[in-house]
């Protein structure tokens, strides 16, 4: 008797081994979807600066230039007028 105890016990450890392992996946899962950020491109929305920047300048991936970077850099409030793409619509 003692030995199918010990069959069962194994079978439900090893049960119980599975789903503790998929349940950790799904875990990871979630985590990587929460991590992963949306890059989107932004468009200049303000005016002319400097000829450094114009208004509908795009910056592919929100990128920008070394210039608009020192231009932000002196001036912080340009950060502002930079906007998404996906937010255009509501911009003006």
């Amino acid at each position: 008797m003692s030995e199918t105890n010990t069959a069962v016990e194994t079978e439900v450890t090893e049960e119980t081994a599975e789903k503790k392992t998929v349940k950790q996946t799904k875990k990871k899962t979630t985590k990587k979807k929460t991590e992963s950020v949306k890059v989107e491109n932004t468009v200049y929305m303000g005016p002319t600066v400097n000829n450094i920047l114009r208004n509908g300048t795009t910056f592919k991936d929100g990128v920008y230039t070394r210039a608009v970077n020192e231009l932000i850099t002196e001036a912080p409030m340009i950060k502002r007028l930079m906007v998404p793409v996906s937010e255009l619509k509501t911009a003006y």
